[in-house]
């Protein structure tokens, strides 16, 4: 057998006992001779035990028996073997079985492999598809804002300051009706304001910015929540565009703080650190966690599960908008170490200030163009 196979390129290793056989089928052969009679166990316990086992799962078996009746075939192939060869054989029924058995095995691990890689190609391709749609949204989101927010925002400052010039003079028989228009109207102004954070702020300069500074000025204006928040970790330092940072973080701790409201102990735990050529703030809370189907539309726009009145739904559009407008990244976890939601912040340590760029850019070249 030795001599036969090897004449047909094959390299052969041979082994005395099942057990034997057990050890060498741990490399992986691409094909195991398998008797069915041996010194210490049966062949069709060997083969069993290679069918079993993770590391020899895959490994082809090929039987030799003098016994070709019906039953004994069965036993081998119901064990697991991928054919047999009766004792006695000549050498070129030895080399074809054989022969076949190998391609058949190397066609499947090719076939695994291919499997492998187009489900590899498969998942980057979805990852990359909702990557440009959520981009195409939130610039898109921009370039609205940037024109609505400038048409909007004159007239919006003349009917706020009439109507507290109204409250002012008018009795107390409209003062209620006033009050209500007023913060009507200041409710739209905020939606401008956020509007226009998306399409990017005013003032592009890039500026060093203390993150743990800013991290603890962020938390002190939650005091008057019940939750308790804790910071830890240096103070870093990083080239950014200040009031973008600040409504990035403003929105994660935000979000967390409002998460925990219903809970009994109420906890936020704000962690820095530097990691490579960027910093990472994470923001943990112990609020219920974010559901595994809402995940996906975190960051679209005016999208939540909070109620209409409290939120416009557009903070971590925002925040991510600005952050990415730095090369930096928000990535979102339902579940975090406290139990609740986990938010993650990247940013680089140093801005590039030619990508730190706004909607308006764009808004103009849309308009040029036409």
């Amino acid at each position: 057998m030795r001599r036969t196979l090897e004449a047909n390129g094959y390299d052969v290793v041979e082994g005395e006992t099942g057990a034997a056989g057990l050890r060498l089928a741990q490399s992986r052969p691409d094909v195991m001779v398998l008797d069915l009679n041996l010194p210490d166990m049966s062949g069709l316990a060997v083969c069993r035990a290679i069918r079993g086992g993770a590391a020899t799962e895959g490994v082809p078996v090929v039987f030799l028996t003098a016994s070709d009746d019906e039953k004994t075939i069965v036993s081998c192939l119901e064990s697991g073997a991928s054919d047999y060869v009766s004792k006695p054989f000549t050498p070129s029924v030895l080399t074809a079985r054989v022969d076949a058995v190998v391609r058949t095995h190397k066609a499947e691990i090719a076939r695994r492999r291919h499997t492998e890689e187009l489900s590899a190609a498969y998942a980057a391709l979805r990852e990359a598809r909702a990557e440009m749609v959520l981009q195409h949204r939130l610039t898109g989101l921009g370039v609205l804002a940037a024109g609505v927010a400038h048409e909007m925002n004159s007239p919006l400052a003349a009917l706020i300051a009439s109507l507290q010039f109204a409250l002012r003079e008018q009795g107390p028989e409209h003062e209620a009706a006033l009050a209500d228009a007023l913060t009507a109207a200041q409710r739209i102004a905020e939606l401008v304001k956020r509007m226009r954070a998306i399409a990017g702020s005013t003032d592009r300069n890039v500026r060093r910015i203390d993150l743990r500074a800013r991290v603890e000025q962020i938390c002190a204006a939650f005091e008057s929540f019940p939750a308790r928040v804790t910071i830890e970790g240096p103070a870093l330092n990083v080239d950014a565009v200040d009031n973008e940072v600040r409504e990035v973080l403003t929105a994660l701790i935000e979000n967390a703080v409002q998460a925990t409201q219903a809970t009994a102990d109420p906890r936020v735990n704000v962690s820095l650190w530097q990691e490579g050529d960027g910093v990472i703030v994470v923001v943990d809370d112990n609020g219920p966690g974010i559901e595994d189907a809402d995940l996906p539309f975190l960051f679209d726009p005016f999208f939540t599960r909070k109620r209409f009145w409290k939120t416009t739904g557009l903070g971590l559009a925002i925040a991510q908008a600005a952050a990415r407008r730095h090369g930096g990244e928000i990535t979102v976890d339902g579940r975090g170490p406290l139990g609740g939601a986990r938010a993650r912040l990247r940013l680089p340590v140093v801005a590039d200030a030619s990508a730190v760029g706004d909607a308006r850019a764009l808004l103009a070249e849309l308009r040029s163009d036409r």
